[in-house]
């Protein structure tokens, strides 16, 4: 995608406009503009550092907020009457970011040729994933698009709330190592050599252990093996290990690990299964069947072990096992998801029995976060304590030393 400097006419208000449009080439972009009202139209392709940092960001996924606000405005407008190609133009005109921006535009090019919106939308899997486009699928063939596009607006807030509430977890441990990667900086960078420049070397002071091993550590900081070898190596197998952990084999190895870290396995199983049931909830309510529905959870959860045992389950139910006894036997869902479901199928309500599971389980995992952090910060603070005190000790060891000496 490249982007466009524009001065045209606008036919509406015949007054000049001008701006910036994203397109493959001039011609698509002009196309765009003429869909826009706009005639006469000059154009200048964007050669500064923007346009570098918008391809960078066509190979990124759009991001949830986007992509949810997008499928809301997209489901106001067809319900106002607006048909879908009119519709995809407008999206195409929000900023909504570059990748989104693409695809919208390849969807109304699409649409527009006689496609059906759930086809065009298997064009772009890095943006649409298998149950958006299944449910827009389902929408399509039952009248209810619309409907459809609202539960999905809902399902992919709901998703972000989420994501949000595991992040921000993250914050605060964030914060104190870097408060604590500062502090041990300062001490062996400015502080500590002052000390043995200015008074320790004038008085011939003999540094105890503690105080050398310290000093060993600022010299190793400040040489240039440390600058040409180390801290080299430890970017690439930072940037490795981020690139290993999203691959198959990689995601599997991280939640193995995650899983047997007490606190932390308990948050995990308890977003996994909420994502479980907010997912087949919005499903079973837009009417795909159960089987459908499991299949398209699965290809977007992120557990593996929820994974291989859905699979197990899908060969279950097609044999024509209970749904609910094939779930009691599997140790990769809560109890609690077990009793929900056996509910919903008792009730004929299984949709609704999964909306409310969704609720119970994120609200038990802002509990588990909350009593996680609780835990942690006395932790973390002891140890940044512990480094922080071990170098003011090896500062003020000397001093004492020589003190008593006088």
């Amino acid at each position: 995608m490249k982007r466009y400097f524009y001065s045209a006419q606008s036919v509406e208000r015949g007054s000049l406009v001008s701006g910036t449009v994203e397109a493959a080439n001039e011609h698509d972009a002009r196309l765009i503009l003429s869909k826009r009202g706009l005639e006469w139209a000059q154009l200048r392709p964007e050669r500064d550092l923007s346009s570098w940092v918008t391809r960078l960001r066509l190979l990124a996924p759009p991001r949830l907020l986007d992509l949810a606000l997008a499928t809301r405005q997209l489901a106001v407008m067809l319900n106002s009457g607006i048909d879908v190609v009119r519709s995809l133009d407008v999206l195409q005109m929000a900023d909504y970011g570059p990748r989104l921006n693409l695809a919208w535009t390849d969807l109304s090019d699409r649409v527009s040729k006689g496609f059906s919106l759930s086809r065009a939308m298997g064009r772009h899997p890095l943006v649409f994933s298998p149950v958006f486009i299944g449910l827009v699928k389902a929408g399509e063939s039952s009248g209810g698009l619309v409907a459809n596009l609202n539960s999905l607006a809902d399902h992919l807030e709901r998703e972000l709330r989420l994501r949000q509430k595991l992040s921000s977890a993250l914050v605060y441990p964030a914060f104190v190592f870097l408060i604590c990667c500062l502090a041990v900086l300062l001490l062996t960078q400015k502080v500590l050599p002052t000390l043995i420049n200015g008074v320790f070397k004038e008085t011939g002071t003999d540094l105890p252990w503690i105080t050398k091993s310290v000093v060993l550590v600022g010299n190793l900081l400040n040489s240039a093996w440390f600058y040409h070898i180390l801290l080299p190596a430890l970017v690439l197998s930072l940037l490795f290990s981020a690139h290993y952990f999203r691959t198959a084999g990689g995601r599997y190895r991280l939640q193995w690990i995650l899983r047997r870290i007490p606190g932390v396995s308990q948050v995990l199983r308890a977003a996994s299964a909420a994502r479980f049931s907010r997912t087949m909830g919005a499903l079973s309510a837009c009417g795909i069947g159960l089987v459908h529905s499991l299949e398209l959870t699965d290809m977007v959860l992120a557990d593996y072990e929820m994974s291989r045992a859905i699979d197990k389950i899908v060969a279950g139910v097609e044999e024509g096992e209970s749904f609910s006894d094939l779930l009691r036997h599997s140790e990769a869902f809560p109890a609690i998801v077990v009793g929900f479901t056996e509910l919903g199928e008792e009730t004929g309500q299984l949709s609704l029995s999964y909306k409310h599971l969704a609720e119970m389980l994120e609200e038990e995992i802002d509990l588990l976060l909350n009593t996680l952090m609780s835990a942690l910060e006395p932790l973390m603070i002891g140890v940044m304590g512990g480094i922080v005190g071990y170098i003011v000790i090896a500062m003020f060891l000397p001093l004492y030393q020589m003190l008593n000496g006088v």
